[in-house]
């Protein structure tokens, strides 16, 4: 199924824009905004069947203006230590803007991510598709498919 590029989400008081990935569109696509102020981003890796189960390709994003805006990144999904390692490989040792935050269990990465949006923030959501519907599930409370 085909879904809208942004979908907008209201919890807590707070706005979250989930990114969601088009059936047949490159995951890398996801990755590869131009969100350029710090607020918070929230980045699930998975890698199942749906998102395809190589995650080479976050090495070919440039994850390096994502990181070097500064602000909260919080990681999750399946591959969440590859994409923290990936991170953190983009942060100059000079900048000590970005704070990253690793949690394995989507609901509290979902939780902490919130915490760390202000009320005047936005809280952007980068997910693989299979994640893409695990937090949509989440922030709404009924499953997409």
């Amino acid at each position: 199924p085909s879904l809208e590029s942004w979908v907008n989400i209201g919890v807590r008081g707070k706005r979250q824009e989930v990114r969601g990935e088009k059936t047949g569109e490159s995951p890398i696509t996801n990755y590869q905004l131009p969100i350029t102020n710090p607020s918070p981003v929230l980045l699930v890796l998975n890698d199942r069947i749906p998102d395809g189960t190589d995650v080479s390709w976050i090495w070919d994003v440039d994850a390096e203006k994502l990181v070097e805006r500064g602000g909260t990144l919080v990681v999750s999904g399946d591959r969440v230590y590859d994409m923290a390692l990936r991170l953190r490989y983009s942060q100059p040792d000079s900048n000590n803007n970005m704070q990253l935050i690793v949690k394995e269990d989507l609901k509290e990465a979902i939780s902490t991510a919130l915490e760390h949006t202000s009320a005047d923030e936005t809280l952007h959501i980068l997910p693989t598709y299979s994640a893409m519907l695990e937090v949509r599930e989440i922030l709404t409370g009924r499953k997409i498919l």
